[in-house]
């Protein structure tokens, strides 16, 4: 249970309570970000049922499993368990 509520930190679903500056240099982040020349792909949702992609959320969330098991297992494993641990997950599919 988080203790009493001090002015400025109201995030809900938050580990870390964001006071104003934190939120400020977030939102100075993104801004940044969506400035990029090469982030217009990303500033506006896609439809997959518009682009006639019916693969288009399995297909992303494959993506971020395959990127967040490459991150753990590089934590934890050597370069040669990494590679045998590769092989076991594309041939599972």
């Amino acid at each position: 249970m988080m203790g009493p509520k001090r002015k400025g930190t109201e995030v809900r679903h938050s580990l870390i309570p964001m006071t104003f500056p934190m939120k400020a240099a977030c939102k100075n982040i993104l801004d940044l970000l969506k400035k990029d020349e090469h982030a217009k792909p990303f500033l506006h949702p896609v439809d997959p049922d518009e682009l006639n992609l019916p693969d288009y959320f399995m297909f992303l969330s494959f993506i971020f499993y395959f990127i967040l098991f490459i991150y753990l297992f590089y934590l934890f494993l050597t370069s040669e368990q990494i590679k045998r641990k590769l092989k076991t997950f594309f041939f599972s599919f």
